[in-house]
């Protein structure tokens, strides 16, 4: 920039606009002290969130790896079960159709060879196998029985199958064995149906839960809290180690992830999601998942030394920086709070609790301006209480106030938006500056005042009506048609006038305009 003279000017437009920002910014602090304390414990609460976010990611850092390994086990043990459950399923199928043909017997050999063989594959997991009829007796063991045919039909998977003709696999929840002395086993079964597709049976391969877990005891879990598998309704079938749950409870999931009562999404995830303290895989063709929970003691032992150090150094420097932006807005608070009192005593009436005259002329002025840019009409009322000189003689000057009091309050009721102001403006008159109402709402405003305050029945021996009334004036101009607030204002004062000698307990209102020929009356000018 230069000047006139071609000389390079020393001014500065972006150093001048900083330093204009500073003031305001400098000044908005003298203004609203608390600020600074609100800034102070901004700043602090920031490098404690910094500090945080970082020990955050840290532990979730050594967190996501301890999921990573769980994951990894948990996907092992479905993968070797679900291999199991296979073979399972293929002899149940085969059982199905030699039961559901009329030319074979119920449970041939050659297929008790077959179950007797997977038997000696899984060391003993393969507990017992057995066909029942549709009355729920095991019609054929894999074993000769000796003795009255067992009874299953108050088994879940009989009644399940029952009931369900397309259940498909099912495995129920453990039992103890009536064929093996009471042993806890888990049925893997199928429904028998008959030539007309009827319930005709269920094949029945019983699995031993103690055996069940030999799956996972040969898993290395020293960093492993434990491996479950758990039945699709939240039975524990095996567990390795058992930490809170044992064969044939309940699954507890860590974190009470089942809080919402839904234990199926709690345990199979919907893709894309991960449990925040364990890892859930579904087992491959049956209704199991297995449950793995890392062991995070060790992992995070290192990380909680390091969050203490930080946490209390980080604590220490953010706890300084709000005490010491606090105790400079107490002090500067006391200043302010004296200034605010002061000033609120400065601009409100102290007998009725209204605005002051100070605090009305500021309302008008402000509000013209505003009307003046919007084009908007700006309204005002003015009320006088009728005959009350004869009122403080007849009754007192304290029931006088009391009278004043009451009015007040009456008027200070209709003021319902915020941009509206009731004001005391001296003695018994007050006046009421309703911005953007025209002058069909401030006829309606005026009218509704007189007579609510009529309806307060207070005595006046006095008044002609008998009562305590009001008459009231009032007063709409725009900017284009009045030079200002304070012509409004007379305007009001006058209409009050009109409706005193009207007989009082009465409204005049009128439309402020551009003065007319001598001898007429303003434009809109109405008495009631």
């Amino acid at each position: 920039m230069t000047t006139s003279s071609g000389v390079p000017s020393s001014r500065n437009p972006a150093g001048s606009w900083t330093r204009k920002r500073w003031h305001a910014v400098s000044a908005k602090f003298d203004d609203d002290p608390w600020l600074i304390g609100v800034v102070g414990t901004i700043i602090a609460l920031a490098i404690l969130a910094g500090v945080a976010l970082l020990l955050r990611a840290d532990r979730q850092a050594r967190h996501e790896h301890a999921l990573e390994r769980a994951q990894s086990v948990a996907s092992v043990v479905a993968a070797s079960l679900g291999g199991n459950i296979a073979v399972y399923d293929a002899l149940l199928k085969e059982m199905v159709r030699e039961a559901e043909d009329p030319d074979t017997p119920l449970f041939p050999d050659r297929v008790r060879d077959r179950v007797r063989f997977g038997q000696a594959l899984s060391r003993d997991f393969l507990d017992d196998a057995y066909v029942v009829d549709k009355n729920g007796h095991i019609a054929a063991p894999l074993d000769r029985m000796r003795g009255e045919p067992v009874s299953v039909a108050d088994r879940d998977y009989f009644r399940s199958h029952e009931s369900s003709p397309s259940l498909g696999l099912y495995i129920s929840q453990p039992y103890a064995s009536r064929t093996h002395g009471g042993l806890l086993s888990v049925a893997l079964t199928r429904r028998i149906a008959a030539p007309d597709h009827s319930f005709a049976g269920v094949a029945v391969l019983a699995l031993r839960l103690d055996r069940l877990g030999t799956l996972v005891n040969d898993v290395d879990s020293a960093d492993l809290q434990s491996i479950d598998i758990v039945e699709e309704k939240g039975t524990v079938l095996a567990c390795d180690p058992c930490a809170g749950a044992q064969s044939g409870q309940l699954v507890v999931l860590p974190g009470n992830a089942a809080r919402n009562g839904d234990l199926t999404a709690a345990l199979a995830f919907p893709r894309g999601t991960r449990a925040s303290e364990y890892r859930s895989v579904r087992v491959p063709g049956a209704s199991m998942f297995v449950v793995v929970t890392p062991s995070t003691t060790d992992l995070l032992h290192e990380w909680q030394r390091h969050a203490l150090l930080f946490g209390a150094i980080a604590f220490a420097c953010a706890a300084t920086l709000i005490a010491g932006s606090w105790l400079l807005v107490a002090a500067m608070r006391t200043r302010a709070a004296a200034a605010a009192r002061f000033m609120s005593l400065s601009m409100t009436d102290g007998l009725t609790g209204l605005a002051n005259r100070r605090a009305l002329d500021a309302k008008l002025s402000s509000e013209w301006r505003r009307a003046k840019r919007s084009g908007s009409p700006l309204s005002i009322l003015f009320a006088d209480i009728d005959d009350f000189k004869h009122f403080n003689e007849a009754y007192g000057h304290s029931i006088g106030d009391d009278v004043l009091r009451a009015v007040a309050k009456n008027i200070g009721g209709h003021v319902r938006r915020d941009s509206d102001m009731a004001a005391r403006y001296g003695g018994e008159a007050f006046a009421v500056v309703l911005p953007e109402t025209d002058a069909h709402a401030a006829e309606v405003m005026a009218e509704q005042l007189r007579r609510d305050i009529e309806r307060l029945h207070i005595d006046h021996e006095g008044s002609a009506a008998g009562k305590v009334t009001v008459s009231v004036g009032a007063a709409t101009g725009r900017a284009p048609e009045c030079d200002s607030a304070d012509a409004i204002l007379k305007a009001a004062d006058a209409q009050l006038r009109v409706a005193k000698q009207n007989g009082r307990n009465c409204i005049s209102v009128t439309t402020v305009m551009r003065p007319t020929a001598p001898g007429r009356m303003a434009e809109g000018e109405r008495q009631l």
